[in-house]
């Protein structure tokens, strides 16, 4: 039987602790969870992951640098090749220390207002609710500018000329209007990586999961069989 694991429960996001101090960075989130599959008793049974934006990263580079292996491997609009990076988020990675000091109904107008950019058709209020809400509180606002900080976009330029080493047969996914990371993003991905596939969800925006849910589920699962 395949498992899949969804590789998003990182530290400093959604109900996670978020504290000062802590390191965010992705190659810190790759240790975290290559430790997670282990606590799950899955290192050495070549799982298969679902992975989506920073998780793209993560997933690619606890493959590549740390030798995990996989069943099979879905990138779903991954941050992976340099250059990645909407206007807003390089914005908020130019400025930290002032957006940290922004008001906290400023500061939850901008997080609403980005993250309802990364739905195409339009987030449900209550997810949208749920997604800005955890970095809301003062913890959070800090937290929500902090792993911008730690996560510039040179960080993944180490695996960059890497992707041709990926031996698990790849499923590249991208919301075909996606305005954080284009199309584009995913066309390159899928030619940098040996054997991969592109399935491009119209109509969906950065958040495939959400835009498009029943036809992402289909896709995932035709590839698991």
């Amino acid at each position: 039987m395949t498992q899949w694991c969804v590789d998003r429960t990182y530290r400093s996001y959604g109900a996670s602790e978020m504290s000062a101090g802590q390191d965010v960075s992705l190659s810190r989130q790759a240790e975290a969870f290559i430790g997670l599959l282990g606590h799950w008793g899955l290192t050495d049974r070549e799982p298969a992951v679902v992975a989506h934006d920073f998780g793209g990263y993560v997933a690619l580079r606890a493959h590549l640098v740390h030798g995990v292996r996989y069943r099979r491997l879905a990138l779903l609009d991954a941050v992976a090749l340099t250059g990645w990076g909407s206007p807003a988020y390089r914005l908020f990675g130019s400025h930290t220390d002032v957006f940290t000091q922004l008001p906290a109904g400023l500061h939850r107008a901008l997080v609403t207002e980005y993250l309802s950019s990364s739905s195409h058709p339009g987030l449900h209020p209550a997810v949208l609710e749920r997604l800005v809400e955890p970095w809301c509180t003062e913890e959070g606002q800090a937290a929500f500018y902090r792993q911008i900080a730690q996560n510039g976009l040179h960080l993944t330029a180490d695996l960059d000329g890497r992707y041709g080493e990926v031996t698990a047969p790849t499923l590249v996914c991208w919301g075909a209007d996606d305005v954080w990371l284009p199309v584009k993003w995913g066309h390159d991905l899928a030619a940098a990586i040996p054997d991969s596939r592109l399935h491009l969800f119209e109509g969906a925006g950065h958040l495939v999961q959400e835009d498009a849910p029943a036809e992402l589920a289909a896709v995932l699962g035709a590839f698991a069989a």
